[in-house]
Order: C-alpha cells, then sequence, then structure tokens
C-alpha cells in the first residue's frame, strides 16, 4: 500500500542526507514518476523535503528535522510498525518486511499493541478486504450479496470510494448502483464478493468527513437513541466496559443510574439484552417495548421445551 511506502520513505531520508528518486524508485520496485508523487505527497504533508542540484544531488529532509527532534519517538515508531504489523495480516499488498527503516523501532518501547483482524482464523474475511482494496486501487466496480442487520437479502453493485475502521468494525463506503445513492456497508454482511471488469464511474473525493459518513448518509439507519437504564450494583464492572463515569447520573449501595446515546439498531437490544435481569430500561419507551418483545420471544422458545 503507499502509506506503507511513504512512511518508509521518511525514514529512509531521515537516516540519509540525500537520496536519489532512481535509488528510491529501485528500492521499492516502483517508477520514478511514483516517487517523484510521493515526494510531492510528503512535502504537502509538511514533510519538510529539500532538492539537492547537480550530479550528486538527490532528495533529502533539512537537518533540524529529525526523529530526536520534532518528528517520532522511538514509543511512537515502534506504535507505527506495530499497527503496520497487524494491518499486513489482513493487506495482502502490506509487505513488512520492505520497512526495513522501522526495524531499528522493533522493541518494547511501544506500550500499545493492536490487533486488527477477526477472532479465529478467517481467510474469507482477509479475502473480502483485499478484493475491496483492489477495486479500490484499480477503480473497478464490485458486486456482493448483502444481509442487512434485520436479515433482509439484497444483491448489489458497488463503486467504492473507502475502506473504514470503527469500533473494531470494518466498513465499505461507496456509490451503490442499486440504490443510486452513497451507501455504508459492514464488511462481515458481505458475502460471494465479485470484483468486476468495469471501471468505477465515481470517483473518491479526499474531502469526507467519517462522522458525516456514519450518522448523517443514512439518518434513518443511524437515528441516535437516548438510553437511561437502572443496574444492579452487582453489574458494574461489566457496564464499565461500556460507560464512562460521566455516563453514571444516579448511584447508591443497590443500584446506579446511566444515561448514554447510541445509533439504534439491533446492536443497541443485544447490549441491554447481554444483563439479563440486570438491567432496567428506564426509558424510552419504544426501547423498553422492543426488550420486552424479545424477551417474550426468548421465553416461548424455552416454554416449548419444557
Amino acid at each position: 500500500m503507499k502509506i506503507d511506502r511513504l512512511l518508509s520513505i521518511v525514514f529512509i531520508l531521515l537516516k540519509n542526507e540525500k537520496i536519489t528518486a532512481k535509488e528510491l524508485s529501485e528500492y521499492f520496485n516502483v517508477s520514478a514518476r511514483t516517487i517523484y508523487r510521493d515526494l510531492e505527497t510528503l512535502d504537502n504533508a509538511g514533510i519538510p523535503i529539500i532538492s539537492f542540484q547537480g550530479k550528486e544531488g538527490g532528495y533529502g529532509i533539512i537537518d533540524t528535522f529529525k526523529i530526536n527532534d520534532s518528528f517520532l519517538k522511538k514509543e511512537e515508531a515502534s506504535t507505527i510498525l506495530n499497527i503496520l504489523k497487524s494491518l499486513s495480516d489482513i493487506f495482502d499488498e502490506i509487505n513488512i518486511e520492505k520497512i526495513m527503516t522501522l526495524k531499528d523501532f522493533e522493541n518494547d518501547n511501544s506500550k500499545i499493541g493492536f490487533d486488527f483482524s477477526n477472532w479465529g482464523e478467517d481467510s474469507e474475511f482477509k479475502d473480502k478486504i483485499n478484493i475491496i482494496n483492489n477495486a479500490l486501487k484499480n477503480k473497478k466496480k464490485i458486486e456482493f450479496k448483502y444481509f442487512s442487520s434485520s436479515g433482509a437479502i439484497s444483491f448489489r453493485i458497488v463503486s467504492p470510494y473507502k475502506l473504514l475502521l470503527k469500533a473494531s468494525n470494518w466498513y465499505l463506503y461507496g456509490f451503490c448502483h442499486l440504490k443510486n445513492d452513497e451507501r455504508l456497508f459492514k464488511v462481515i454482511r458481505i458475502e460471494n464478493l465479485i470484483l468486476l471488469n468495469e471501471n468505477s464511474d465515481f470517483l473518491e473525493s479526499n474531502n469526507f468527513d467519517i462522522e458525516k459518513i456514519f450518522f448523517h448518509r443514512n439518518p434513518n439507519l443511524y437515528s441516535t437513541v437516548n438510553l437511561k437504564l437502572k443496574f444492579d450494583n452487582s453489574a458494574y464492572f461489566h457496564a464499565k466496559e461500556l460507560f464512562s463515569e460521566k455516563n453514571i447520573i444516579e448511584k447508591n449501595d443497590n443500584f446506579f443510574i446511566v444515561k448514554t446515546s447510541y445509533p439504534e439498531d439491533d446492536w443497541v437490544y443485544s447490549m441491554i439484552l447481554s444483563f439479563g435481569e440486570k438491567v432496567e430500561v428506564l426509558s424510552p419507551d419504544h426501547i423498553k417495548e422492543i426488550i420486552l418483545k424479545k424477551i417474550e420471544k426468548m421465553s416461548l422458545i424455552y416454554k416449548k421445551e419444557i
């Protein structure tokens, strides 16, 4: 991927007084034109790239811009390496061995670990991520079967714009030709994914707002619900995994009350039900009704077996 090449170029420039575009192109096995574009990208991002003219010329970074000064500390570099290592378990294009300049920082400096893969071995999920990534890179359409949260099945042809990671879930954002509009798809719900040999009609924009994508593109699907929940104190540590102290508006020796907001979907209902008899929905009323109906249906299942 381009991001690992850009990052590695920065470290190469930091470790060398100067290096030629030809040397960089040979190292990364890309064209000199690609390297020139990468250097321009870095310069536009605020990395002070300088060029040296003449026979002994090349590219470098100004002397005052060093790792120990203002760029990255060893711990920060180690954290970035850990992120790339985890991403390399999902994306075939990320070759961690190519980021040789980061090896100097491969130690315990970073106190943070990352794992972007699913639980267990899931080659199917990895295949989906890489097909979508190939479609993005080559500006091709994709076709797939999609399961909504309610279980409805539809068949989509999509011009992908972005792969997004939010709250440990991967999402595809793109133009859906069935709905003739931009849509957000949870990758885990995509099946029978095919890369089409058909150019994507709608190219991605560099100006996009992730918050807007998740909460405003599909207002009906991602409408926010304000919850007021009463918990038995025995559920406190379970609740702490989901809510911060600021969400607790009342607490005594027997119970505590939480106020919070979430996009309303099946996850919200499952979250409430996961607390069993240790939680009571105080508001809103429609969430009370939904939870009650789900409990009644669950009860019927077990009554049939008695």
